[in-house]
């Protein structure tokens, strides 16, 4: 497979089905096999049901693999969800087809660069999910979630325990913030609804469940095509969340948190409705 120029593809014969040109159109998939009109379908609402999407843009008939479509994935690493072990993996899959956005672009190597070279496959980072749409108006959409409590104090444990002056959040822990004053600030409430970005959960090919990352990975398989090694510790820390706090101040987090909160207890049925 390799991409052409704008939205096209050029793809040869797989599993003998042949495709010399298959591109998105904007009410759906557009494609042609150099003999007919060609044959248009659109994704949201016509797609037939045993369609989906494989591994690297396979569009998949009948669990066989009948067309290759070249989309990115991009993956928003939303703080302490175990985005580390994630980017791991995702390093060991895509090798130097993996591209980074933490504060600014970077390649494989996280080297700075202006922007992903022409090869790259899959953009993960800390960056809200619609920022890179427009680059890459096809993407396939991955993030994991977590427990909204659990995932306030690993981030607050993890910037005591490792500051970062370029983070307006750790430089009020650094100044003396407590749990609850750091889970209060304006910037940190409901945060992974702000990574999603106003972008519907139906945007996204996948979401994961961070405190069931090692079976998520075979979901992920299920629902993207995207195959990874089973889960090596990366960044154990993300999973330690022990703190003392009273109920009182555990109620008052929550209740700064509810869109965190219905935003997790929704994919979480989701993903146990598989």
């Amino acid at each position: 497979m390799k991409q052409g120029t704008g939205k096209t593809v050029v793809v040869g014969e797989q599993n003998e089905h042949k495709l010399i040109e298959c591109q998105w159109a904007p009410d759906g998939i557009q494609m042609r096999d150099g003999k007919s009109e060609g044959l248009k379908i659109d994704e949201k609402r016509n797609l037939p049901e045993k369609w989906r999407f494989g591994e690297a843009g396979t569009l998949l008939l009948d669990g066989q693999a009948s067309v290759l479509l070249f989309f990115m994935i991009i993956s928003v690493h939303i703080p302490r969800t175990a985005g580390s072990s994630f980017r791991e993996l995702l390093q060991e899959r895509f090798g130097d087809r993996l591209a980074y956005h933490y504060y600014h672009f970077l390649d494989a190597a996280m080297q700075p660069v202006d922007e992903p070279g022409p090869g790259a496959e899959c953009l993960h980072g800390h960056f809200p999910a619609t920022l890179h749409l427009s680059r890459y108006p096809n993407a396939a959409l991955i993030t994991w979630v977590r427990r909204p409590l659990d995932r306030i104090i690993s981030e607050y444990k993890f910037l005591k325990q490792s500051p970062d002056e370029g983070n307006a959040l750790s430089r009020l822990i650094q100044d003396g913030a407590t749990l609850v004053e750091f889970a209060e600030h304006v910037g940190n409430r409901n945060r992974m609804c702000a990574y999603l970005d106003g972008q519907p959960l139906s945007r996204f090919a996948f979401v994961g469940i961070s405190e069931q990352f090692d079976l998520e990975l075979d979901r992920l398989e299920r629902c993207t095509g995207l195959r990874l090694r089973k889960y090596h510790a990366v960044n154990q820390s993300w999973r330690s969340t022990r703190v003392e706090m009273s109920d009182a101040e555990r109620e008052f987090i929550l209740s700064i948190n509810e869109a965190d909160v219905r935003l997790y207890e929704h994919c979480l049925g989701a993903a146990f409705s598989w």
